[in-house]
């Protein structure tokens, strides 16, 4: 769940201004909302198998939003197969 920067009280959704104190969360929404523009991104990549952009998208939505296990579980299997598609290409250059 998310807090408030300002009064640490916990927030429900993502709302415009904190109930507690009352605090602008503008700029924390847009964060939210830039992250999840990433992950969307992502998805979309690891959809059509460009995996290295998929890896770059999600690492950005993770700095926007550390909390998100979804991008995190997301970039796990990104990363498995990136490595398998290294380990095919290293066994590729070397058969004859």
């Amino acid at each position: 769940m998310l807090s408030c920067p300002m009064c640490r009280k916990p927030l429900p959704g993502t709302p415009s201004r904190c109930y507690a104190c009352r605090g602008d969360l503008s700029a924390l929404r847009h964060l939210r909302a830039l992250a999840d523009h990433h992950f969307n991104d992502a998805v979309r990549a690891a959809r059509t198998r460009r995996w290295d952009q998929a890896a770059e998208l999600l690492a950005v939505a993770l700095v926007l939003n550390p909390a998100d296990e979804e991008a995190r579980g997301l970039l796990r299997k990104v990363h498995l197969h990136q490595k398998r598609v290294r380990k095919g290409a290293r066994n590729r250059t070397f058969r004859r």
